[in-house]
């Protein structure tokens, strides 16, 4: 099975300033460095779960890596271990996610609603949030509680583009806290080096 994959890749309908991935920058700790990707991490108060910070560059203009970030079809090629995603729910931006977990753990599924907080031309910043009531627990599957993000896209000129991506999340069940901030540091590399091959994959069409 792939990685255990804890993504975010659709953003949030309200945004707290309270929550960790909107709040200062501060005690980021250097974790690992692959595939073009650099992730930090660091401890979150009240909680057993790190919070994660990732930055890397997909060679796409913004406006394109906005706009696959913001489509579901397109989530399975590029977000780690992403097996299943659809839009959900009317008059409102949210998606379902389906993701491939490591036996023995059971696969988790999220709905996350979107939106955004900034729009420049040079700049977008998107934000998510677990939500609930708009597509029933799956048996088998376990729902994700807790599942907060940030996207900030940044355009370094017009082939290419600055992400940094923002994460704090609990995954439900019973898995161990080293698990998960284990996948805190795998997660976002294998979805941003994700995202930079898929972006290769439609610039060679």
């Amino acid at each position: 099975m792939d990685r255990l994959a804890l993504t975010v890749p659709i953003a949030l309908l309200v945004a707290l300033t309270s929550t960790p991935v909107a709040g200062e920058e501060h005690d980021w700790e250097h974790a690992r460095t692959k595939a073009g990707v650099e992730v930090h991490t660091r401890a979150v108060p009240g909680s057993i779960f790190k919070e994660f910070r990732a930055t890397g560059v997909v060679p796409a203009p913004m406006a394109q890596v906005v706009a696959w970030w913001q489509d579901p079809t397109t989530f399975t090629q590029w977000i780690d271990s992403c097996v299943e995603a659809r839009i959900v729910g009317e008059g409102v931006r949210a998606s379902y996610l389906r993701f491939d977990f490591p036996f023995p753990a059971l696969d988790r599924d999220v709905v996350l609603r979107a939106v955004e907080i900034e729009s420049t031309p040079d700049r977008v910043v998107m934000e998510s949030r677990s939500t609930d009531g708009l597509v029933p627990e799956v048996e088998g599957l376990v729902r994700i509680p807790m599942m907060i993000g940030r996207w900030e896209f940044r355009a370094r000129d017009e082939r290419s583009t600055a992400i940094t991506y923002r994460q704090h999340m609990d995954a439900g069940g019973r898995l161990p806290a080293f698990v998960l901030n284990r996948a805190a540091v795998d997660n976002p590399i294998g979805t941003l080096s994700g995202l930079a091959r898929y972006a290769e994959s439609q610039n060679a069409r």
